[in-house]
């Protein structure tokens, strides 16, 4: 079984309501030495989040937010998997073994991936976006 760590990565990123924290600023109660202050007594959304990475074992230790400066997460109806990119690393999301896996999911019809980067927020629709090279599904196989 996974666990977070050292990586507070979506402290950072991700809104908390219940805290009145908004998304791309760091919580008040990390502490970089030891994780989460409150971490009995964090809010409801701070508990039942896991970011993708702690919910697949197949998830490679490159794929592990503090390492990969991406949080990839679904939204509560699983219609939507975010990628929230740490703004100090904006290209994170394209590269390594993090751009291998989106490319490989925006091969799957019907998927959404929907990137967030600071206050830029955008649909993930192509594997261009991620490498630059142009994919003609005549000849995506080949690929």
């Amino acid at each position: 079984m996974k666990h977070c760590g050292d990586c507070t990565l979506c402290c950072r990123l991700l809104q908390v309501k219940e805290l009145g924290k908004p998304a791309g600023t760091w919580c008040i109660h990390v502490d970089s030495c030891h994780g989460c202050s409150i971490y009995q007594k964090r809010p409801e959304s701070c508990r039942a989040f896991e970011c993708m990475w702690l919910q697949e074992d197949s998830m490679p230790e490159d794929l592990k937010p503090s390492k990969s400066h991406v949080v990839l997460w679904v939204n509560e109806t699983g219609e939507m998997l975010y990628v929230s990119v740490d703004p100090n690393y904006p290209d994170a999301y394209k590269q390594g073994e993090m751009g291998k896996l989106l490319t490989e999911m925006l091969k799957v019809p019907g998927h959404k991936i929907g990137v967030i980067v600071g206050q830029e927020r955008f649909p993930l629709l192509s594997a261009y976006e991620i490498c630059g090279i142009p994919v003609h599904p005549f000849f995506e196989e080949s690929i």
